[in-house]
């Protein structure tokens, strides 16, 4: 009833509120996963999760189409399986196997899918606000139409190569959104964490540089799928209609496990009940249960409109949870690309 297939492909339907719910949940427990395996060695090396940033990945998508490009930066799971993308051939790939989505060459840091209008990742910061004004100057010059999205972080504005594309893309109008997912990371790890902060407290609003550019700036709550799926919609449309550049602010909140520089699984396997019920005050980042969880607000929302019961959600939950595990026995189980492979593709 619920179509596991349908949140384990591009096929999200932004008009049904499970779709969008399982679209959401595929990104929570992925990352669950893929801090499971890190735990237990299956992978080394650093890594991000996009726990936390699942309402603006999916909302974004929500209001993106087929023929759009984007580009992400080190935090683009979320980006990844939001978009649509198959949970063992992420998976695979941050394990560096040849199943993986770039054959295990990409790794997590890179993690791309190209048939879903991904073409590339890049994990320096900053850098894919250039990608993607380059792919917007292209849709200009080949008439392909869509547009091109450029995620970046809110420490990225701090990046020459950040100003110098909104720049470029001001001058000549093109048709690109900067979707700059504001989490206070670089704030927090600077003045402490304070786990009572809401997003978007203490710093002033981003969108004041982009606007000093004369490009048009949005400021939404990157905590609420439908907001951020109805301002990037409008975004878009800027963009269609030949209106230039436009950048988006999402405020997203900090899940507590981001606050250091590797992430740590604080707050466990999410428990869903938490939606149903007031979680308890006297717990551990009891903050973030109670407002701040993207997916626990998103599932709340849902039972106070009637959309959804709470057997509904419950279900939705076991399918992907099981998708999951299907998609790290695949992944655990495909081999590591030949040796010989490490020299294809390589230009000289």
């Amino acid at each position: 009833m619920l179509g596991t297939q349908d949140m384990t492909n591009g096929g999200l339907n932004p008009d049904r509120p499970l779709s969008v719910l399982g679209r959401m949940l595929l990104v929570r427990r992925f990352e669950e996963k893929v801090l499971d395996l890190w735990g237990s060695g299956a992978f080394t090396g650093h890594f991000h999760v996009a726990i936390g940033h699942e309402a603006t990945a999916v909302g974004a998508m929500c209001a993106l189409s087929a023929s759009d490009l984007i580009f992400s930066n080190h935090r683009n799971h979320g980006h990844v399986i939001g978009r649509g993308a198959a949970p063992a051939g992420a998976l695979a790939e941050i394990l560096g196997r040849a199943a993986g989505l770039l054959g295990g060459r990409g790794g997590t840091f890179h993690l791309a899918d190209p048939a879903l209008g991904m073409p590339h990742t890049s994990a320096l910061v900053g850098a894919s606000a250039a990608l993607a004004a380059g792919a917007a100057y292209g849709v200009r010059l080949t008439r392909r139409g869509g547009v091109s999205v450029g995620f970046i972080g809110d420490a990225a504005l701090g990046e020459g190569i950040v100003l110098e594309a909104m720049t470029l893309a001001r001058q000549w109008s093109l048709p690109v959104i900067f979707i700059c997912e504001d989490n206070r990371r670089q704030t927090v790890s600077a003045a402490g964490a304070d786990d009572t902060d809401a997003p978007g407290d203490g710093p002033p609003d981003l969108v004041a540089l982009p606007r000093a550019l004369g490009i048009l700036g949005m400021t939404v709550d990157g905590g609420d799928v439908s907001a951020v799926r109805d301002i990037v919609g409008a975004a878009h449309r800027h963009c269609m209609e030949g209106s230039g550049p436009v950048f988006v602010e999402a405020k997203v909140p900090l899940w507590p496990g981001n606050e250091d520089q590797w992430p740590e699984p604080v707050t466990g396997s999410t428990d869903l009940s938490d939606a149903f019920a007031a979680p308890p005050t006297r717990r551990d980042h009891a903050d973030w249960y109670a407002s701040r969880d993207p997916v626990l607000r998103y599932c709340r929302h849902l039972l106070r409109t009637g959309d959804v019961t709470e057997s509904d959600i419950i279900d939705l939950d076991q399918e992907v949870q099981t998708t999951i595990v299907a998609a790290a026995a695949d992944a655990l189980a495909s081999d590591f690309p030949p040796p010989q492979s490490a020299l294809n593709e390589i230009f000289a």
